[in-house]
């Protein structure tokens, strides 16, 4: 159950800095935060599988773990993800209010430099925003022609694009030197 706490506490970590968010809006910031701690540290924060939906780049797990009632996922999970998000109505998602900073214990430093990066980068955006913007990124661009012909679906993201750089002028990301991202790449092909 370690990966659905830090997904948890990562989507806790978005959540209480925004006030509220929905769903889609949580997954997409939790998606540059992966992003960016790939490329910058060869790892990802929720070691999540990404799939290229119509809806952009979608980690499966986290969205499985918003889903209220989803039969599929253990009660213990449920209970441990109730004690810090509370979802509300279909698609929006609050903090519980009484979660300390302690109990964070799933975030490293650098979760939380990437959480935080995210934030600041993407959080002004709002839902719809954000959906386009996943849409730039090779991680879903590979499959674009795809949805094109077919809307419904999903295809498996290759690791490989989250190193790729876009086409987008002034991308944040490209604050991450170009080697390290190179070594982390190496890294996590030789590792994983």
């Amino acid at each position: 159950m370690d990966k659905e706490k830090t997904i948890i506490q990562a989507i806790y970590y978005l959540v209480k800095a925004k006030g509220s968010l929905d769903k889609r809006s949580a997954l997409k910031l939790l998606f540059f935060a992966d992003r960016y701690h790939l490329r910058r540290y060869g790892r990802m924060i929720t070691k999540d599988t990404y799939y290229a939906m119509r809806n952009g780049a979608v980690p499966s797990l986290a969205k499985d773990l918003l889903k209220a009632g989803n039969i599929e996922i253990e009660k213990v999970v449920t209970d441990y993800r109730d004690k810090f998000l509370i979802l509300l109505r279909e698609y929006d998602i609050e903090a519980v209010e009484e979660v300390k900073p302690d109990d964070l214990d799933h975030l490293s430093k650098s979760d939380i430099e990437a959480l935080e990066f995210s934030l600041n980068n993407f959080g002004r955006f709002d839902s719809d925003r954000l959906w386009e913007l996943t849409h730039i990124y090779p991680e879903w661009k590979r499959f674009e022609r795809r949805f094109l012909e077919d809307r419904n679906g999903r295809e498996k993201i290759l690791v490989d694009d989250f190193f790729e750089d876009s086409l987008i002028e002034d991308d944040p990301f490209n604050t991450i030197p170009k080697d390290i991202v190179q070594i982390n790449k190496e890294f996590y092909n030789g590792f994983f």
